[in-house]
């Protein structure tokens, strides 16, 4: 057990000096960049998407467009169902699933 203590302790020096790291690299890249308008390479990741996933995107009006045409071809499909009045039925046997029954606990007090 003794081996396992001094394991996480050394580990958890470890973790600690990555961290501190981790925080002057980025003090250091906010400095270099205020300071003379570079960053340091490799200490901050970007990603973009690319233009094709950009036009998708629901803030554009291709975007808004694609998603509508998506939700109205699926209400089609699912008007289409032969067993629509069936559905109802089915149902039934969920009623009550998941509700709290209303017993003393649930009073409400005025």
């Amino acid at each position: 057990m003794k081996t396992v203590n001094v394991i996480s302790r050394v580990m958890g020096y470890v973790a600690s000096c990555v961290r501190g790291f981790m925080m002057l690299l980025t003090v250091a890249d906010i400095i270099m960049r205020y300071f003379f308008g570079q960053a340091i390479t490799g200490a901050a990741e970007t990603m973009t998407f690319s233009e094709e996933e950009q036009k998708k995107a629901r803030l554009t009006i291709a975007g808004k467009l694609e998603h509508y045409h998506e939700i109205r071809n699926n209400f089609k499909i699912a008007m289409a169902r032969k067993d629509l009045d069936q559905i109802p039925g089915r149902l039934k046997k969920y009623e009550g699933y998941g509700e709290i029954e209303k017993k003393d606990h649930c009073k409400v007090v005025n």
